[in-house]
């Protein structure tokens, strides 16, 4: 299922591991991660997303969260539905993630000891979610 709703958040964000993230701000180039290049897009989070993802994916790792806006992402934009985490959307990029420079901002997440937590003063909540109609 591919929602084609135009009430979309106003950005988009992807988890990187920060050695990765440091990497490719000094490549200025973002490369597809091995589950990326499988399924064939940019695995990308909304807001409210992220920690949830962090924990599945990451637990205990270094990260950064990165956004950018919804806007400069273009028409390979979709929100889709996964079935393995509720049927609820979730965006996915088919074509090239911008560089680096185009993002808005980079967040270091914070990990508790048992689960990823934004940072105080980290991304305000979205206005507008991906699962929200």
């Amino acid at each position: 299922m591919v929602s084609t709703r135009s009430n979309l958040p106003e950005s988009v964000y992807r988890i990187f591991p920060r050695d990765s993230w440091q990497a490719s701000k000094r490549r200025n180039q973002l490369e597809p991660s091995p589950i990326d290049q499988k399924d064939g897009f940019f695995h990308l989070s909304c807001r409210e997303d992220v920690c949830e993802t962090a924990d599945l994916y990451y637990a205990g790792r270094d990260l950064v969260v990165v956004e950018w806006p919804v806007q400069i992402l273009g028409p390979g934009l979709r929100f889709e539905a996964v079935e393995t985490r509720g049927n609820r959307l979730f965006p996915h990029l088919y074509g090239d993630l911008p560089l680096p420079k185009d993002a808005t901002q980079e967040i270091a997440l914070q990990w508790n000891g048992s689960a990823f937590v934004w940072p105080e003063g980290g991304a305000p909540p979205s206005p507008k979610g991906c699962s929200s109609s």
